[in-house]
């Protein structure tokens, strides 16, 4: 804009009316846009767009291509966020042990299919959904030498408010209120049951950590 305001000043002096510094000003940006366009294409595009002739037509055609390429690159971005949220995922399944079935978490605590998925409901249990498995899946760690861990149930019923894929997250990040310390490494301590449950509360909320 001062380019503009600079160039009015000078047309002025020289007796250029305004209009005309700022048809110049278009055009030059027109002429770099397109320009910048023309020097992405590849040859077979470029073969195309001059078999064109009417120049309103020519212009259409260069900016038709590079609204194809944004929409290309745009689909290629989020494609590329979706595998790579896949992968974190597979990273959280596959971590402290990895991940059992509903039927192998019901062989452990010695209860049916039903009441496990029962448990999974009422938030006693935490468990993830995979698309295309047609199953739960219950992360190990959750389970001690005598069934369920201690405080992982009341620790659990203050994550209600978050996803079964947010709470996974919550019990394997370092969190600032336990000093960096994980949830699932702090259960350990009894001491400690506060501080989870305040950090549990906390999470996914405005201000949470």
């Amino acid at each position: 804009m001062k380019q503009t305001i600079h160039q009015h000043v000078r047309a002025s002096a020289a007796g250029m009316p305004l209009e005309v510094i700022v048809r110049e000003n278009i055009h030059e940006r027109v002429c770099d846009a397109l320009g910048t366009y023309l020097g992405e294409m590849n040859v077979e595009n470029l073969k195309r767009i001059s078999a064109v002739k009417q120049p309103t037509e020519v212009i259409s055609k260069i900016l038709q291509y590079q609204l194809e390429q944004s929409l290309i690159k745009n689909k290629l971005e989020s494609a590329a966020s979706v595998l790579k949220g896949l992968q974190d995922r597979m990273e959280l399944l596959k971590s402290d042990g990895g991940v059992i079935s509903s039927s192998q978490v019901a062989s452990l605590l010695g209860l049916s299919r039903q009441a496990i998925d029962n448990r999974r409901k009422k938030n006693k249990l935490l468990a993830v959904y995979l698309n295309g498995r047609n199953d739960y899946f219950y992360p190990v760690w959750q389970f001690g030498e005598s069934g369920i861990k201690k405080n992982f149930e009341k620790i659990l019923a203050n994550l209600e408010h978050l996803d079964p894929w947010m709470q996974l997250v919550f019990w394997l990040s370092k969190n600032n209120y336990l000093q960096g310390e994980r949830p699932l490494d702090a259960l350990k301590d009894d001491e400690k049951m506060d501080l989870i449950i305040r950090a549990a509360k906390m999470t996914g909320e405005q201000g949470g950590q």
